[in-house]
């Protein structure tokens, strides 16, 4: 071939040409940002395309530009290799691993313990607001002239609207953080909770309860934060700690409806009642705004400047020079959207998908299970027991069948007796004993054996009620329920937080509260139904979910 032939070839570039070396890029390892510009330069400079030649007689060809799809458009680029994004991801692991060690290795500090306390407050906030309505609705029953029905209904759409915040809050705090999403979802509790006690209209009394239910829902946040500022060998023991703030939302419920519902007002005491219990939800609200983010999450976000500062609060005194060295890499980690683009393009099926991996399924799906099984035994009847006790004053001679299974003409709206208060009383504070228990056994034991050993000997229990004699064996049946439920709830908490990653864990939690929640809808509503006809099948359907929940809770990994 002559020479004038031969330089009118150019050389096409291979899609296995290498655009950077490794050298090069480790060399700009100070300034991300210039190195990816660069990069992006390089991939975007127009290819050369091969030319149309010349027929095949011509003695000369002549390779011009191609205004015709190109033939190597069909074949896949080849991933250009950065090795300054693969030293990002050991970075980002570095930062998790680092924050972890300082968690575990630091004494318990006064902020932790701050931080804990006020995560306490939250949970009493929570409690003492979804539990109000059980003590109102023999109440709000008179005051609008609601039917059995209508009253299953209202306790019910609270549930609701915690399946729907506990998705919601999930993924809003695994893209936002736990502390400002706390504060959110606590934010809309008091709001709605407090407008419940102004309405007017049992339409208005739905919404507001379904609305403050939303708020509710984000309380598994309370949890996650916990087990992400804590030491994992010590996690049962501070999130049992954190579980009490239920059974003293109980406690400060039956104290405030023994004072003040008996009170006849032109108002209506039960509006008074709910404005109290709400008064937390507002306080917890405000405090939250103050507390620091969880280093683990921030970690999980590659977010360096801001692990340091919210473990300076927690340790001030420790030694943050291995995390500096990470900073460099803190420009290449993803900002987080804001508030309004997240909500329009919130997508809950690839978080669920996330779930759904063959990593996690083994775990999400008996965790799911047990939420609802748990929830549907739990709620279905303690919601229900305030007015059962109220009957069970009026003839303690009967049966729990027998009680539940008379109409409520006998239960009228006036003169309602304080007793039952006292029996509600005693259901919470009988938890006590067991939450004690958890909290020294629960890092010990584990919470698969505790889950399954309680959830069964619920189960016997409330198959028992269906034999019981009298008023007086069915309330010990009821105290025992309660005194074991606190095994059950205890060990779900640490297992809905500490079998999942941190990156999806607040969905994930959010996801096993929506699955709570459903389950004590279910059993609230079937509850409800069966209060006016009998207690066959709601007892048997009782005891079959608590059955199911024990079997799936063997599935669960030991550790």
């Amino acid at each position: 071939m002559s020479t004038e032939s031969a330089s009118s070839w150019e050389r096409v570039p291979s899609d296995y040409d290498i655009v950077s070396s490794p050298t090069d890029s480790l060399s700009r390892a100070d300034s991300p940002s210039d190195f990816s510009t660069e990069i992006q330069t390089e991939i975007d400079e127009p290819e050369i395309q091969i030319a149309q030649a010349l027929p095949l007689h011509s003695s000369k060809i002549v390779l011009q530009p191609s205004k015709e799809q190109p033939i190597f458009s069909t074949v896949q680029k080849a991933p250009v290799l950065d090795p300054y994004a693969m030293e990002w991801k050991d970075a980002l692991n570095d930062l998790s691993m680092l924050t972890n060690e300082m968690i575990e290795e630091t004494p318990f500090s006064k902020m932790q313990w701050r931080m804990i306390m006020l995560c306490f407050i939250g949970g009493v906030a929570d409690g003492i607001e979804l539990m109000c309505i059980s003590f109102v609705l023999p109440h709000i029953r008179c005051t609008f002239g609601l039917s059995a029905v209508e009253n299953s209904l209202l306790s019910a759409v609270g549930f609701i609207g915690l399946l729907v915040g506990g998705l919601g809050w999930g993924s809003i705090g695994d893209a936002f953080g736990r502390s400002a999403t706390l504060s959110m979802c606590m934010a809309v509790n008091g709001i709605f909770g407090i407008l419940t006690a102004f309405s007017t209209s049992y339409f208005s009394i739905i919404l507001c309860r379904f609305m403050a239910g939303v708020g509710i829902g984000g309380s598994g946040l309370l949890f996650t934060y916990v087990s992400e500022i804590a030491p994992k060998r010590r996690v049962g023991f501070y999130l049992s700690i954190l579980a009490t703030s239920w059974m003293l939302a109980n406690v400060l419920a039956s104290v405030l409806a023994y004072f003040i519902l008996p009170i006849e007002l032109v108002i209506g005491s039960w509006r008074i009642f709910i404005t109290l219990c709400t008064l937390p939800a507002i306080f917890s609200s405000i405090l939250f705004l103050t507390a620091p983010e969880s280093p683990c999450w921030l970690a999980s976000q590659g977010r360096v400047t801001d692990v340091i500062s919210s473990l300076v609060f927690f340790f001030p005194q420790k030694s943050f020079k291995p995390f500096k060295t990470l900073q460099p890499y803190e420009k290449l980690s993803a900002s987080s959207p804001s508030l309004t683009s997240f909500i329009f393009k919130l997508n809950l099926s690839s978080s669920f998908n996330q779930l759904l991996t063959q990593h996690l399924i083994s775990r999400t799906v008996p965790l799911w299970v047990i939420n609802f099984c748990i929830s549907f035994g739990f709620y279905g009847l303690s919601l229900w027991l305030p007015t059962i006790y109220a009957k069970m004053e009026s003839a303690p001679e009967e049966s729990f069948c027998e009680v539940i299974s008379n109409t409520t003409s006998r239960f009228g709206c006036t003169n309602m007796d304080k007793k039952q208060y006292v029996d509600s009383l005693l259901f919470a504070f009988i938890q006590f004993p067991g939450n004690l228990v958890t909290m020294y056994c629960l890092d010990k034991v584990g919470p698969r054996k505790i889950l399954s050993v309680s959830l069964l000997f619920n189960a016997l229990v409330t198959l028992c009620l269906l034999y019981s004699g009298s008023a007086w064996q069915s309330f010990c049946l009821s105290i025992v329920f309660s005194a074991s439920s606190v095994f059950c709830w205890n060990a779900l908490n640490v297992a809905n937080t500490s079998l999942i990653p941190v990156r999806v864990r607040s969905f994930a939690t959010g996801s096993f509260n929506a699955s709570n929640r459903l389950g004590g809808l279910f059993g609230s509503l079937l509850i409800g139904v069966f209060i006016e006809s009998g207690c066959g099948y709601s007892v048997l359907s009782l005891f079959t979910m608590l059955i199911l929940g024990a079997i799936c809770s063997t599935l669960l990994p030991k550790s």
